[in-house]
C-alpha cells in the first residue's frame, strides 16, 4: 500500500467515524459514515446540513418535534390520536337586522297605503282626522297607532275625541304654566312639585319634598330652567297618552 491510499484510507476512516456519529443523532448512522469515508470533510458538511429523520412536524402545529413525543410541546396536543377532528361550534343563522328592517319597511309601506285609501273613502276615518288635525302631527300618528292597534274604523272617532280631548288639556296647562313662569315662578315651580328657596348671597335652591335637587345663582337662570322642566312635563303627558288611550278596549 502507498502512501496517498493510505492517508486516503485514514483520512475515510476518520470522517466515516464523525459522521457516523453525528448521523446516528439524526437517525441515519451508516448513511453518515458511508458519506464521510468518501466524501471526507464534504460528507461531513452534508450529513450536518440533512435532515433530522428523528423528528417530524407535528400534525396539529406543524412544529420539528421527535417522533417519539406523545404530547407536542409547543401546542400540547395527544399526538397518540390518530386523528384530530376540530370541534366545530354549530352556527346558528340569526335573522339580520337588514331583513328585519325590510320586512318592517314594506309593512310600514303596506300600511300607509291602506291608510291613504281610508282618508279618501271612509267617512268615520275622515271624521277622526278632523277631530286631532289642530293637534299637530303627535296626534295624528297617535291616531294611525290606534288604527294599528284595533284595525276597527268604527272605533277611531271615539279614540280621536279621547285624543283631542287630552292634547287640549296638555296645552292649556303648558300654556297657562308659561304665562305665569315669568309672572310668578314660585306657583310655575309649585304646580311642577317644586319649591324654590332663595337664600341671601347664596343663589336659589330647587327643592322637592324638602330636598334640594338644584342650585341656580340667580333669577335669570331660573326662568330659563323652569320652562325646561314644563317642557319635559309635557313631553310625559303625551307618552302617557300613548299608553293609555291606545291600550286595546
Amino acid at each position: 500500500m502507498d502512501l496517498w491510499s493510505t492517508i486516503f484510507l485514514i483520512n475515510g476512516v476518520f470522517f466515516a467515524v464523525i459522521c457516523g456519529v453525528v448521523g446516528s443523532k439524526k437517525g441515519n448512522p451508516f448513511g453518515g459514515a458511508f458519506i464521510g469515508f468518501f466524501l471526507g470533510i464534504l460528507g461531513l458538511i452534508i450529513v450536518v446540513l440533512s435532515s433530522d429523520r428523528n423528528r417530524h412536524p407535528c400534525p396539529f402545529c406543524s412544529e420539528s418535534i421527535l417522533k417519539t413525543a406523545k404530547v407536542c410541546p409547543n401546542c400540547q396536543r395527544d399526538l397518540n390520536r390518530k386523528s384530530y377532528t376540530p370541534q366545530i361550534q354549530p352556527t346558528v343563522q340569526k335573522k339580520s337586522n337588514v331583513d328585519t328592517k325590510e320586512v318592517e319597511s314594506k309593512e310600514e309601506i303596506e300600511f300607509d297605503k291602506t291608510w291613504t285609501f281610508l282618508i279618501a273613502y271612509d267617512e268615520n276615518v275622515q271624521i277622526a282626522q278632523r277631530q286631532v288635525e289642530p293637534y299637530g302631527n303627535d296626534a295624528l300618528n297617535d291616531l294611525k297607532t290606534a288604527y294599528k292597534e284595533y284595525r276597527d274604523v268604527a272605533k277611531l272617532q271615539e279614540v280621536a275625541k279621547k285624543i283631542a280631548a287630552t292634547y287640549e288639556s296638555i296645552n292649556k296647562a303648558q300654556e297657562h304654566a308659561k304665562s305665569i313662569v315669568s309672572k310668578n315662578p314660585d306657583e310655575a315651580a309649585k304646580s311642577l312639585g317644586l319649591e324654590i328657596v332663595r337664600k341671601q348671597k347664596a343663589g336659589i335652591s330647587i327643592c322637592r319634598g324638602g330636598k334640594q335637587v338644584r342650585w341656580i345663582s340667580n333669577e335669570e337662570h331660573l326662568i330659563p330652567y323652569l320652562e325646561t322642566l314644563l317642557q319635559k312635563e309635557s313631553a310625559q303627558k303625551k307618552r302617557r297618552v300613548e299608553n293609555s288611550i291606545l291600550l286595546k278596549e
